[in-house]
């Protein structure tokens, strides 16, 4: 299933960070019709944290030696520097939120399943199409990482 060897693996780039003072993080959206079924890009890395999470349709994240597959609401935590890459089924759209390490609760070190509630989602939408005061989009960005990093056990999955 690993269409890369491990030459491609070991020769990925690093982009550069996206997120930019004094914001904390920052989602990207990438649909299927941006895809088809071929990967974003050949394996690459970010200098941040990355939480890969699928809005609509199936997203599938490729590692050096795993693959996931995201359905909606689902999400994988991606530790800063880890080779990855990702394609998006027909339909799909694909989000990828990075978070500067220094904004994080506690580190990201380990690749980890997570749920992304829905009203997580809209925000992180929202986030992305929305103007507003600089101080109330770093307070909103700093409680959604806290309810990524810290889900509530009693909420319902949206």
């Amino acid at each position: 299933m690993n269409s890369y060897r491990p030459d491609d693996w070991d020769a990925s780039s690093e982009h550069p960070s996206t997120i930019r003072a004094p914001y904390v993080m920052g989602t990207g959206v990438v649909t299927g019709e941006d895809t088809g079924t071929r990967p974003l890009s050949p394996p690459h890395s970010h200098p941040d944290a990355m939480l890969a999470w699928c809005y609509r349709g199936t997203v599938w994240v490729q590692l050096r030696e795993a693959m996931w597959r995201l359905a909606p609401g689902q999400g994988i935590w991606i530790p800063a520097h880890t080779p990855h890459t990702a394609r998006h089924e027909r339909d799909s759209t694909g989000c990828y939120t990075y978070i500067a390490d220094t904004s994080l609760i506690a580190p990201i070190d380990a690749v980890t399943q997570v749920l992304v509630p829905r009203a997580v989602q809209e925000m992180l939408l929202h986030l992305g199409i929305n103007d507003m005061a600089t101080d109330l989009r770093v307070r909103i960005q700093s409680v959604l990482i806290e309810m990524l990093q810290h889900p509530s056990t009693g909420a319902a999955d949206g």
